[in-house]
């Protein structure tokens, strides 16, 4: 079987980065970072197989 790893992202209208998170098989895997409109990081959320694995962060 073949391993498919992508990258998906979406941008605020100002084409900032919003979140980003890989994906295997096009299942969310590793760690989930959403940011704000000014690039800063805002939170972080663990994927497993597409669901979500461990303790989400909010950071300030």
């Amino acid at each position: 079987m073949e391993i498919k790893v992508t990258i998906k992202k979406e941008y605020y209208p100002n084409g900032e980065l919003q979140w980003e998170i890989r994906c295997i098989n096009d299942k969310r895997n590793g760690i989930a970072k959403g940011y704000y409109k000014s690039g800063k990081l805002q939170w972080e959320i663990p994927y497993k197989d597409g669901k979500e694995n461990g303790i989400k962060k909010n950071l300030l």
